[in-house]
């Protein structure tokens, strides 16, 4: 049995953790590709993307789509696979999040009356609800994208990819 002198202890070498342990080829839990493995420059772009989403439904409505739209028009051949999806599901989710926040907004308003309570009450119940649902979804890409790791968000899918 190898011992350990403290040097090797304090620095972590010789150490492995359970997942190391379980998974000696350094792959994710479900057999992702690990993180670490990804360059720097394909994860930031992958958390710019999940951060102008975020920013696009809540404080930057229109300016943050069009940054988003120069990123990913901009975005090099050589990305990551994994910062590729998470640009395309971001683009792909502010669409889809315009649709769903803005046009059935205007549909609901053109069935009721602009002065029918139940047509506000409608409204502000389904607008807060689906509003809620799209910064936590993008809450969760923001989060994978920091850890490096694929997020497809659930509306969305494999659909347009």
């Amino acid at each position: 049995m190898d011992r350990l002198n403290y040097s090797q202890l304090a620095i972590g070498e010789g150490i492995m953790s359970p997942l190391e342990q379980q998974n000696p080829d350094k792959t994710g839990i479900n057999g992702d590709e690990n993180p670490k493995n990804i360059p720097a420059k394909s994860r930031n772009v992958a958390v710019l993307a999940q951060a102008l989403y975020l920013a696009n439904i809540t404080v930057l409505p229109i300016l943050a789509f069009i940054i988003l739209i120069f990123v990913y028009i901009q975005r090099e051949r050589s990305l990551h696979p994994v910062a590729e999806t998470h640009l395309k599901q971001s683009f792909i989710a502010n669409i889809v999040s315009g649709v769903l926040l803005i046009l059935v907004s205007l549909i609901i308003l053109g069935f009721g009356s602009f002065d029918s309570p139940y047509t506000w009450m409608i409204l502000l119940v389904y607008f807060i609800s689906i509003h809620s649902m799209l910064i936590l979804f993008g809450v969760f890409a923001l989060i994978k994208a920091m850890a490096g790791v694929e997020y497809r968000y659930p509306l969305i899918g494999k659909l347009w990819l």
